[in-house]
């Protein structure tokens, strides 16, 4: 169905005309949905690694610190038992 006044080329023109506007703004929402991914980082960065790393080993050394005296207790009396 045509507008009044128009005839059928400028019609035609018109559904063209917004044709390649939907195109273009798919191709502008794809394009930014790629730029958006691009941008975004995934996984950790070598600082997290390190900052990890750090927790562990001060959480290690807490652990060794608190159970230090009964692991070497432990170790001492298998020692002991195992060897002369």
């Amino acid at each position: 169905m045509k507008p009044v006044g128009q005839d059928e080329e400028s019609c035609e023109n018109m559904s063209a005309e917004v044709e390649m506007e939907r195109i273009s703004l798919w191709t502008a929402g794809l394009y930014l949905r790629l730029q958006n991914g691009i941008k975004r980082e995934e996984g950790q960065t070598m600082a997290e690694y390190a900052l990890i790393l750090v927790l562990v080993a001060v959480a290690a050394i807490g652990a060794f610190k608190l159970l230090g005296t009964n692991i070497n207790s432990k170790v001492s009396s298998i020692a002991s038992s195992v060897g002369p």
